[in-house]
């Protein structure tokens, strides 16, 4: 009788959640933050300046300082002199070191399907090369970052208009060669800028992301914890239409509060449960918080509930990928120095070193 009473008391308090089906969806909504540098300077070096060579070629389709103004580190303030860094861009000419004509037939097929003859195209394919490199240093005079980005060994091909006769094809190389020439100056020059601008960005700049993501929400209208779950997901979405890359996170955090309160609760009422729906309870509420801590910039609370995740077994996958993610986070905010990735950013206040310069 002891045995049976221990039972139903058990059975009595133990509580709906792990009886019923569980059915959770996700639930997308949108973050904004700032991303941190991949790379690691100074902390107080925020405006750059740039200068460019080129060869005589380049010169006359470029103005130099268009070139420069098309160099752009997001978050940072370009200053014509006397910055913290200087980017020293080098290019020399495109040079066409050989052609070829390159002969191509297309099949002519009837309604049927069936060959009834041949069709011949001509085109010049054009051999070139260019060099490039780029340098960057401070205002100390230490090399920050340098690397060659193309030799004249690493040849490149540009092929042109297909024509319908040979003859055709070769006047078309013969008149319009200084044409090309300028157009694949002109396109390196372009695409040598517009990457080492991107790679700079991404490696030492600020950008703003916005980004589509989910949490997992019961959606099953009969389960005693769906109206929990939904009014969790609410003030989670209010909280996450406040946040923006250039405001602290205190009202954010604030806002979410029922939502981890919440989570939390569940957590508890699931802890221990063996059986598949309380997993999946347990595994839901795991993954939201860990989620919610993430775009809090609590990276080590998202790490601790991603394990959580993983010990579950629901779906350890999610909580490896949620592990990475807030390691990642862990390991950029110590090495950049920066504890969150939500802080106004007023590029034009950026002044350059307290340097006396002297030019003559």
């Amino acid at each position: 009788m002891r045995k049976l009473l221990t039972a139903l008391l058990f059975l009595a308090t133990t509580p709906a959640i792990h009886a019923q089906k569980v059915d959770i969806d996700r639930f997308n909504f949108t973050a904004r933050y700032r991303n941190l540098p991949l790379q690691i300077l100074d902390s107080s070096y925020r405006t750059y300046s740039v200068s460019v060579e080129t060869g005589q070629v380049m010169k006359t389709l470029n103005r130099q300082d268009e070139v420069m103004n098309r160099l752009v580190i997001e978050g940072w303030r370009q200053l014509p002199y006397d910055a913290h860094v200087h980017i020293q861009v080098n290019m020399e000419d495109v040079l066409i070191e050989g052609t070829e004509m390159v002969t191509k037939v297309y099949l002519i097929k009837d309604k049927d399907g069936k060959q009834i003859g041949e069709r011949k195209a001509y085109r010049n394919q054009v051999r070139y090369s260019y060099a490039a490199r780029w340098s960057m240093t401070d205002y100390k005079g230490n090399v920050l970052q340098q690397e060659v980005l193309a030799t004249r060994s690493a040849r490149q091909t540009h092929s042109g208009p297909e024509y319908n006769s040979e003859a055709e094809a070769r006047a078309s190389s013969i008149f319009g060669f200084v044409g090309l020439l300028n157009q694949l100056n002109q396109q390196t020059m372009n695409q040598v800028v517009n990457n080492l601008s991107q790679w700079l960005t991404r490696n030492y700049g600020y950008t703003e992301s916005y980004v589509s993501d989910f949490l997992w929400i019961l959606n099953k209208p009969k389960h005693p914890d769906h109206e929990g779950f939904h009014r969790a997901w609410i003030s989670f979405r209010q909280a996450m239409m406040l946040m923006t890359p250039s405001d602290p996170l205190d009202e954010v955090r604030e806002k979410m509060k029922p939502s981890i309160d919440y989570f939390n609760k569940v957590k508890k009422m699931c802890a221990g449960s063996t059986d598949k729906h309380g997993r999946k309870i347990f595994f839901a509420a795991s993954f939201n918080l860990a989620k919610i801590y993430y775009y809090l910039d609590d990276a080590a609370k998202a790490m601790a509930e991603a394990g959580e995740v993983v010990m579950n077994g629901y779906d350890s996958k999610e909580g490896y990928r949620l592990q990475n993610w807030a390691e990642a986070l862990q390991n950029h905010m110590q090495q950049s120095k920066i504890k969150t990735r939500h802080f106004p950013m007023d590029t034009e206040s950026f002044r350059g070193p307290d340097i006396a310069t002297t030019r003559n």
